[in-house]
């Protein structure tokens, strides 16, 4: 009888072990970089912007060392960007530019870094400061860049700065 006992009770404690464990889960095989990346590229082409932020996101944070986790910070930034999350997106752009300060896309990211506080200023009756934060960035650009393709673009902007500055004033000076 004890011995009926204690082998229900062992066959008990087994089958409670092997139900509670994952050995016999199947696991997912991790994703490569490229797989990440591709899978990034892709969501963001087809306007998903969110699904682009976690692959870029995982690339990153999984394959910190990985020839892509450098393309995946920017691609990430740019997705925050596109969903409009222009504070995290700054955020992003200042963090690529303090990592790689030598990357060939600095011009781009000082750029986007503009358009970040651009398009976020307000009406002429409003503070504004992110349109003064703007016009640093692109003149921070013209000057560190001159000839870039993106200090031109910045010349525009500029002026567009500068006229919402300037009414800025007239409305405070009517008022």
């Amino acid at each position: 009888m004890a011995y009926l006992v204690n082998r229900f009770i062992l066959i008990q404690l087994l089958i409670i072990l092997c139900t509670g464990c994952s050995w016999f889960a199947e696991k997912k095989p991790e994703k490569s970089p490229e797989e990440l990346m591709s899978e990034g590229i892709s969501a963001f082409e087809d306007g998903d912007y969110a699904e682009a932020a976690e692959s870029f996101q995982k690339l990153k944070d999984r394959y910190p060392y990985s020839k892509l986790a450098v393309q995946a910070e920017l691609k990430l930034a740019d997705a925050l960007f596109k969903r409009r999350k222009f504070e995290e997106a700054l955020e992003a752009y200042k963090e690529f530019e303090k990592l790689h300060p030598k990357n060939k896309s600095i011009p781009y990211v000082i750029y986007q870094q503009g358009m970040c506080s651009f398009l976020r200023m307000n009406s002429i009756d409003r503070d504004q400061a992110s349109t003064k934060k703007a016009l640093k960035q692109f003149e921070r650009l013209g000057r560190e860049f001159p000839t870039d393709q993106f200090s031109l673009q910045a010349q525009r902007r500029i002026r567009e700065c500068l006229i919402n500055l300037a009414e800025y004033e007239f409305y405070v000076g009517h008022f």
